[in-house]
């Protein structure tokens, strides 16, 4: 599957909240333990359309991405897609391109993952490598 990116506008609200909270919910609850309320309360506080860009698929909205340009590094926030475009290659076509975008400005791309969220390994097979570790969370980076 190929995919475009557009850039969220607050009309998208609904869209990227539904689509995280359902990805990310066994690996938050896993974590702390699940509560909808406290995760919608915590997306809507971080909520920037500005930093995201939704991930469509044949026209139709498939997930999104939150990415930072900062002065030494592209910091990426997440990838989301919705449970019919996951496992369909599509984040890491994105994670390759975005690499890829890091790499020609001269900056590593960076990340973090739960512990917990398997997405660590498809991270290491398109060459991130673990920096960094919490409680919680990997951080990693491109090479």
């Amino acid at each position: 599957m190929r995919y475009i990116l557009r850039p969220a506008t607050r009309d998208d609200f609904a869209f990227m909240r539904d689509t995280k909270l359902d990805g990310m919910r066994p690996y938050v609850e896993a974590t702390w333990g699940w509560d909808r309320q406290h995760q919608e309360e915590l997306f809507l506080q971080k909520f920037d359309p500005d930093r995201s860009q939704i991930v469509v698929v044949d026209g139709t909205d498939a997930g999104y991405i939150q990415l930072e340009d900062h002065p030494e590094e592209m910091f990426l926030g997440g990838i989301y897609l919705t449970a019919a475009t996951r496992r369909h290659g599509i984040g890491e076509a994105i994670l390759r391109d975005l690499t890829k975008a890091a790499a020609a400005r001269g900056k590593p791309l960076t990340l973090r993952v739960l512990k917990v969220n398997p997405a660590r390994h498809l991270y290491e097979r398109v060459g991130f490598s673990i920096t960094a570790e919490t409680d919680t969370h990997f951080l990693m980076r491109s090479s």
